[in-house]
């Protein structure tokens, strides 16, 4: 007799335990469908770990169910995103200027705030905008439902799928704002062994067509590099006797080399195509910087920009190298910079003035100080021209 009262004791702990079991099923089912403490997405992954669910026995089998699902998800509220703590407190109307107290319409009172404020305002928005009610945007309640089975989905679900982008935004193009993802390659090696002493770099520049570097060396020499990260092969060697290296650009079509330098009034072009060296004789009437050697052709390929020893700035024919006209500053140049049409020539001077030059007109229209600056030595300019960069 007890043997069997056992059994069925057991059979009905058994049987109470399915139905608790089912009904924390159906529980967490109802949180992830209406919401719940847990959130959606914890409830649906609880759902997923349980392989116990009859999907039969969780469908809203009749339409009043599903109207009073519907009825009970519409009656959430959403919250506000944010408070702002300032609209909380009083102010002392006394303090105030007499006519932000009139153009409040507030009789009798001497402090102001808190939900008086913010209707106060809710009435000024109404009577700007000529609106009776709140719009839309800023209401808390819910838009009903379309009616037809066929379209369960409702407005109210667009406007929380789209309430933030999420993952549904692919990746841009554009860099980010904070961050920069970069790669050290391996660095470029100029000289190898006892050629290595005195092989002071003055000058870098990269080939607008291809990955190649043209480094000038104060060492009388030119020289290619092909940049690939790996090997970077040296391509060609360009020596210039008696002469000192001071800067080196590529022309506009890349298929030039000017060299210049600070010692010496002459040009030398190298012809990268033919791999000849071609002398440049001294420009009548420049008398150049002796402090630096710098010079800048223009990216359009007309002229070329030298430095006089007092602030003059030489604008050259590049393709007679002959003297065109004469700018002046009465501050030394230090460097230079052109727009990327070549109508704009941006120059730094020695004391940190930046000066915009107009090509066509022969002036510059804007000048501005680099605050901070005790000795400037030099100015690039972006690609679009939008920024500019200098120190």
């Amino acid at each position: 007799m007890s043997a069997s009262v056992k059994m069925i004791e057991g059979n009905q702990r058994k049987k109470k335990n399915r139905i608790n079991h089912h009904e924390k099923l159906l529980e967490t089912l109802e949180k992830a469908v209406l919401g719940g403490k847990l959130g959606s997405v914890n409830a649906l992954d609880a759902i997923s770990a349980s392989d116990d669910i009859d999907e039969d026995s969780l469908l809203i089998s009749t339409k009043a169910e599903r109207e009073r699902a519907v009825v009970m998800e519409d009656s959430e509220e959403r919250n506000s995103a944010w408070v702002d703590e300032d609209d909380l407190d009083k102010v002392n109307l006394l303090d105030q200027p007499a006519r932000l107290v009139n153009k409040m319409h507030i009789r009798g009172e001497t402090e102001f705030g808190g939900e008086a404020y913010s209707e106060c305002l809710k009435r000024t928005f109404q009577n700007v905008t000529h609106t009776k009610t709140c719009p839309a945007w800023a209401s808390n309640v819910k838009r009903k439902r379309r009616s037809s089975d066929n379209e369960e989905s409702s407005e109210d679900e667009a406007d929380v799928f789209v309430r933030s982008t999420g993952k549904c935004l692919g990746k841009t193009d554009a860099l980010l704002s904070k961050k920069l993802s970069c790669k050290r390659l391996r660095d470029l090696i100029f000289e190898e062994g006892k050629q290595k002493k005195n092989s002071f770099v003055h000058s870098v520049e990269f080939h607008r067509e291809s990955q190649v570097l043209l480094v000038s060396k104060r060492r009388s020499e030119i020289n290619l590099y092909q940049i690939d990260g790996k090997e970077n092969n040296s391509l060609h060697r360009a020596t210039f006797e008696h002469y000192t290296v001071d800067k080196a650009h590529f022309s506009a079509d890349g298929g030039w080399i000017i060299v210049g330098s600070a010692l010496y009034d002459h040009f030398y072009y190298f012809d990268m195509h033919a791999g000849k060296i071609v002398k440049v004789r001294p420009i009548n009437g420049v008398t150049k910087s002796k402090e630096n050697g710098e010079f800048l052709p223009s990216p359009d390929g007309k002229v070329i920009v030298l430095f006089g020893r007092w602030g003059q700035i030489y604008v050259v024919s590049a393709k007679t190298f002959e003297l065109m006209w004469t700018l002046k500053l009465n501050e030394s140049v230090r460097s230079a910079a052109f727009s990327s049409d070549g109508s704009h020539l941006y120059t730094y001077s020695k004391d940190g003035n930046v000066y915009i030059w107009d090509m066509a007109m022969q002036n510059y229209f804007q000048k501005f100080p680099d605050s901070g600056c005790v000795n400037g030595l030099s100015i690039a300019i972006s690609q679009n021209s939008s920024y500019l960069a200098c120190g």
